[in-house]
């Protein structure tokens, strides 16, 4: 079977509304990416800046990824927030949409 729609469109439409939904997603899922090369390697400020003005973040997010992890080296620092947008991002989405139109929907995070 192939699913009709979109996942976020499907939920807000309330195809699942009677069913509880459990969004996880880890610290370090975008990790994998970097792993298997499938990622880009910015590994400095430079790059940092470049990523965060092409994706058009808003002013001080970086900084405060930087705040939180003071020891990381750059590209650990651009993997938190690449992989947050990705996949912390996305799972926020399907929860709220779900949530919307009716459902449960419960969120984990795993370090």
């Amino acid at each position: 079977d192939v699913l009709p729609t979109d996942p976020l469109t499907g939920m807000a439409a309330g195809a699942a509304r009677d069913v509880d939904l459990l969004v996880c997603h880890t610290t370090e899922e975008y990790w994998l990416l970097d792993a298997v090369g499938s990622s880009a390697k910015v590994t400095t400020d430079e790059q940092l800046a470049r990523f965060a003005e092409d994706f058009g973040l808003p002013d001080g997010l970086v900084a405060g990824y930087r705040a939180a992890l003071p020891q990381a080296p750059v590209l650990d620092v651009y993997l938190a927030v690449f992989g947050d947008l990705l996949f912390g991002e996305y799972a926020d989405r399907l929860a709220e949409v779900h949530a919307r139109a009716g459902g449960r929907a419960f969120l984990s995070r795993f370090e």
